[in-house]
């Protein structure tokens, strides 16, 4: 019975709701926007970057990931047989 009574308090109700809106707005901050991934493993994160699109912001994720951002890395994975030589976004990752 003291529980049902708890959780029917006004005061309990708005501190859930706001630490429910924080873990929300925590997840939403995290979420990159405008960042598009074109391939993804465990060593390297390679961006897909339009001409003209902010540098820093894809440096930025590299960073946040635990990487090191290359904007003119190989696009190929380790011990590819066939890769073209194009400069790509890279982030290299942490091994």
């Amino acid at each position: 019975m003291k529980l049902k009574n708890l959780l029917s308090s006004p005061q309990v109700l708005l501190v859930l709701l706001f630490v429910v809106s924080l873990a929300g707005m925590y997840w939403y901050m995290q979420v990159p926007r405008g960042i598009s991934i074109q391939l993804e493993d465990r060593n390297k994160i390679v961006y897909e970057m339009p001409n003209g699109a902010n540098e820093e912001m894809y440096a930025r994720h590299c960073l946040n990931r635990g990487g090191k951002f290359n904007p003119c890395g190989s696009p190929c994975a380790p011990g590819s047989e066939a890769c073209i030589a194009v400069c790509a976004a890279v982030c290299e990752l942490s091994k």
